[in-house]
């Protein structure tokens, strides 16, 4: 139906760009083109649009006409600039019809798009058309008008259908081990030749990831790290982004590109990222409609291994943990031990407590289990050990057994083997009755559920006794459940894991003429230390002292023929 001729209002034409040439009410030509539509083929394409609703404002009398364009917006988002442009001229009695290709075009919310058509648009005095749907409001009583709902719906059920295909895509490809980030981590860059699927370390920001893991496992805290790449002036990764691709981070801050955070540096040491494993869905969008996001419980992210090249080693990585795993206690003074979070009593299994004295040339410090510390010999006792005896013993040990491991690699790999196979087996063979006891558990829960529901069938218990009863074994059932999953992950995790003899040579190799420990030698070679109780006996006192390699366990110096 064309505008009354009659219409006191003038209308103007449209320039050749399409833009208005007065300032009198408008005929709004809306096009909405989003990124899942452009799968959809050129007759939905923005271009394709334009074309199709000016050639029908032409033939059907609509003057004065100005685009309205929306391009890569989805149907549910209504904060479209362009929409929002386009209802800001509305409000403000512009614009006098809206005319879009179809409904789904205005969007693919079916309640939004009703409150437009049935009630804004209304009240505003707006006439609107969807052409290829034959929606017109100046015609209500037409059929058009009473199955738009549906249409509605039916459009809002393809954005849903979408979503989920989206959804199962990138799915596909996070199991491929691809990339589908939008930003690339700090210190990688989309691969150029396959910018969709893989990253690649980037020259200009890969060395300073490689520098902020050396200051951290050399015992820098986050905060002088971060302190050191702002004196250096090293861009911070949202500037770096900003000058590199020109596209603005949330939390870039331009009055100051080179002022860090502590907590930049922290997601840099704890993303594995950058020993060469790709973490996918970290966090989803709530829904189609909401696109607000949350974090992903980790079953439901994908961890793929070795998707492309590292820029950390794997013992660099592995100090990093053991360091970020044991919390670092530092005196009143401000002193750290290079043993902090390593040293553990043998006997009660507490962590030993670091303490300082003073003396004449300074301070001497010490370790004591932590539970005798509190409660004295009630709970434990002493177990007292100086930090510099416990050095000359762990740079003892550590040279001989990195030794033994570079000069006689086979004889080493035999003795470690058999070593951890035994323990390994142990370990297996306890996990294995644990998961035997939970599955027998669970066998006889099943059985009583099924007899307890014979006997409500049968009226020998009420329905309110038997969903009570139910509730009961259904809590333990779920908690068995999740019991025997864990133990069944935890065993086969085991049985893949075979001992890191390999792992260990190329280290001691790597650290060979050790003359003086540090904090990333110390944490490179050991797990954990254990401290006995002296023993005194003749007169004389000694002490045991256990050392856990890192990947290798307890080693036995009689084996090694030591």
């Amino acid at each position: 139906m064309p505008p009354d001729r009659h219409d006191p209002v003038v209308r103007f034409g449209i320039s050749g760009k399409g833009e208005v040439m007065s300032n009198e009410i408008i005929t709004a030509l809306y096009c909405r083109l989003s990124q899942e539509d452009y799968s959809s083929g050129e007759s939905n394409s923005i271009s394709n649009q334009k074309d199709f609703l000016q050639k029908y404002a032409a033939e059907n009398g609509f003057e004065n006409t100005r685009f309205y364009v929306d391009d890569g917006y989805s149907g549910v988002d209504f904060s479209r600039p362009d929409f929002t442009r386009m209802m800001t001229d509305a409000e403000a009695g512009k614009i006098g019809t809206i005319i879009t290709k179809d409904l789904s075009r205005m969007g693919r919310d079916h309640v939004q798009v009703g409150l437009l058509t049935e009630d804004r648009f209304p009240r505003l005095g707006i006439r609107y058309i969807a052409v290829a749907d034959g929606y017109d409001t100046a015609e209500p009583h037409s059929n058009a008008l009473a199955i738009a709902p549906f249409y509605s719906i039916i459009n809002e059920f393809w954005v849903r259908q979408t979503s989920e295909k989206v959804r199962a895509a990138y799915k596909v490809k996070a199991e491929r081990g691809e990339w589908i980030g939008t930003k690339p981590p700090y210190g990688y860059m989309k691969d150029p030749t396959a910018p969709n699927k893989h990253i690649v370390p980037n020259p200009e920001t890969a060395p300073v990831v490689r520098q902020i893991f050396d200051w951290f496992i050399s015992g820098k805290k986050f905060a002088e790290i971060a302190e050191m790449l702002e004196e250096r002036k090293v861009y911070t990764p949202s500037y770096y982004y900003y000058i590199k691709y020109g596209k603005e981070l949330t939390s870039l801050d331009k009055e100051h590109p080179y002022t860090w955070s502590a907590n930049s540096v922290t997601e840099i040491i704890d993303n594995e990222v950058y020993i060469g494993n790709s973490i996918s869905l970290k966090t989803e969008v709530l829904s189609y409609k909401v696109r607000k996001r949350r974090d992903n419980p980790p079953e439901k992210q994908i961890v793929k291994e070795h998707t492309h090249k590292a820029i950390i080693d794997e013992t660099t990585w592995e100090i990093a943990r053991q360091l970020r795993s044991s919390k670092r206690r530092y005196t009143r003074k401000g002193y750290k031990s290079i043993f902090s979070g390593l040293v553990y009593c043998a006997d009660c299994g507490s962590k030993m407590t670091l303490k300082g004295k003073k003396i004449k040339d300074g301070y001497s410090y010490s370790f004591i289990c932590s539970r005798y510390r509190h409660y004295k010999t009630e709970k434990c006792t002493i177990h007292f050990i100086s930090e510099n005896a416990l050095s000359a013993l762990t740079l003892q040990m550590i040279q001989t057994v990195a030794s033994a491991a570079s000069n006689n690699e086979e004889s080493f790999k035999k003795a470690v083997n058999n070593a951890s196979g035994k323990e390994l087996e142990k370990t297996i063979a306890a996990s294995k009755k644990k998961l035997a006891k939970a599955n027998l558990r669970l066998k006889d829960i099943r059985k009583i559920t099924k007899a307890l529901y014979e006997d409500k069938v049968k009226g020998v218990i009420s329905e309110a006794d038997f969903k009570a009863m139910s509730a009961d074994f259904s809590d333990e059932k779920a908690a068995l459940e999740v019991e025997v999953s864990a133990l069944n992950n935890e065993i086969e995790t085991l049985r893949a894991k075979t001992s890191r003899a390999n792992d260990f040579i190329a280290l001691a190799k790597k650290y060979s003429d050790i003359t003086e420990l540090d904090l990333e030698i110390v944490n490179a070679f050991i797990e954990k230390i254990l401290v006995h109780e002296k023993v005194r006996s003749e007169g004389k006192a000694s002490q045991a002292v256990e050392f856990v390699f890192k990947g290798i366990g307890k080693i036995d110096l009689e084996t090694l023929g030591i």
